[in-house]
């Protein structure tokens, strides 16, 4: 009887330990170099999924095979190009800056953050295709002036289409890119009012969106 009297004791006076979240990792990016036309080869740990996010260049795995722990990547363009690779273990991100020369060649910063977010959030293909959907929709919204006067106005639309077009996926899916999204749009939209909006401003939001399908539909 004494043991456990002295062993609770010892145990209930224990305070609670606090310790903070750790915090998921950025993703690190492998950054290489080409000439255009110069055919790259990219290799991973093992089998995975390839992905060429920035459009205007080939990526192809031996024999086009769904998986592979190898793919080529080649353009003929200039310009720097984001591809993914997702395995059972996570994925990694390639930069190539193609035909750069001497001077530095504008990196599209929205795909690079979309693309990080993206590896965080261990998306699929297809939930990043129904946002390439849900943004290819926030554009006409966007468009439609007649339906669509202000900034809040837009911004409570393309927040029904998107309890629409999402409702089978579960909460918080994508929730590190629509972060992104989200404080991309604030700098877009400015304030929110219910005053209508310039043709600039209009034009900037259908800018936006358009920009923002483009990107997730080659996922």
């Amino acid at each position: 009887m004494l043991k456990a009297i002295t062993a609770a004791l010892l145990f209930a006076g224990a305070p609670p330990q606090i310790v903070p979240v750790p915090q998921p990792e950025a993703p690190k990016v492998l950054e290489l170099k080409a000439s255009t036309g110069e055919q790259v080869q990219l290799k991973a740990d093992k089998p995975s999924r390839w992905f060429l996010i920035t459009q205007g260049a080939q990526l192809r795995t031996p024999g086009n095979i769904a998986e592979s722990d190898i793919a080529t990547f080649t353009s003929i363009k200039p310009g720097v190009y984001l591809v993914l690779a997702v395995n059972a273990d996570g994925a990694s991100l390639a930069q190539l800056a193609i035909g750069m020369g001497p001077d530095p060649i504008p990196v599209d910063e929205l795909a690079k953050k979309l693309a990080a977010a993206f590896l965080k959030d261990s998306g699929t293909k297809e939930q990043a295709h129904a946002m390439a959907a849900l943004y290819k929709q926030a554009a006409i919204i966007a468009k439609d002036a007649k339906q669509v006067a202000g900034t809040k106005q837009l911004r409570d639309k393309v927040r029904d289409a998107s309890i629409r077009m999402l409702a089978d996926f579960p909460e918080g899916t994508l929730e590190q890119m629509r972060t992104v999204v989200a404080e991309e749009l604030i700098g877009v939209l400015g304030e929110l009012s219910d005053a209508p909006m310039a043709d600039s401003r209009r034009a900037a939001a259908v800018d936006f969106f358009s920009h923002l399908a483009s990107i997730l539909e080659v996922y």
